[in-house]
C-alpha cells in the first residue's frame, strides 16, 4: 500500500516539474477568476445596482467576449473547441442580458407609476439580476479557458501559434 502511494507521488512530482508552466497558468486564471467573480457578486449585492448598471456592466463584457473570441484563431487547434464554445455561450448570454435590461427600462419608461428592480421576474421567470449572475459566470469560465489555452501552451515564436 505505502509503495503504490510513495510510486504514485513520485509519478505526481514528475508530471508537476515537467509542466509547471502551464500548471502554473491554470492556478493562476483560476485564482484570478475566482477573486473577479466574487467581486462583481459583493458589489452587486450592495444593493447599488440598477438595471442601467446592469446593462452597461454586460456591454463591457460583451466587447471583451467578442475580442476574446476574435483571437480564437491563435489557439492550437486541439484545444480551441471548449474557448470558443464558452465564448459564444457568454456572448449570447450577455446579449440576452443586455436585451432583458432594456426591455425592463422601457417597461419602466412607459409606465413610471410601476416599479420594477433588478430582481423582478421578466423572461423565462429569471430577473435581471440573475441573467446579470449568468453572464458574468460564463465570463469567468471563458476566460479561465482562453488563459488556461493560450497561456499554458509553450510558444517559440509567433508561427508557433497559428492555427494547424
Amino acid at each position: 500500500m505505502l509503495d503504490r502511494l510513495g510510486k504514485a507521488a513520485r509519478k505526481i512530482h514528475a508530471g508537476v516539474r515537467s509542466h509547471w508552466r502551464p500548471l502554473g497558468a491554470v492556478l493562476l486564471s483560476v485564482s484570478v477568476s475566482l477573486v473577479a467573480f466574487l467581486l462583481f457578486i459583493v458589489v452587486s449585492y450592495a444593493g447599488t445596482f440598477s438595471i442601467n448598471a446592469i446593462v452597461e456592466t454586460s456591454t463591457t463584457l460583451l466587447t471583451v467576449e467578442g475580442f476574446l473570441l476574435g483571437l480564437s484563431p491563435l489557439i492550437r487547434s486541439r484545444a480551441r473547441f471548449a474557448p470558443i464554445t464558452l465564448g459564444i455561450l457568454a456572448i449570447m448570454s450577455s446579449l440576452i442580458t443586455i436585451s432583458v435590461g432594456q426591455a425592463l427600462f422601457a417597461l419602466q419608461t412607459l409606465n413610471p407609476r410601476q416599479v420594477y428592480l433588478v430582481t423582478t421576474p421578466f423572461i423565462l421567470g429569471l430577473s435581471t439580476y440573475q441573467y446579470y449572475v449568468i453572464t458574468v459566470a460564463l465570463f469567468m469560465f471563458m476566460l479561465t479557458t482562453y488563459w488556461g489555452s493560450a497561456i499554458g501552451t509553450k510558444r517559440r515564436g509567433w508561427d508557433d501559434n497559428w492555427p494547424e
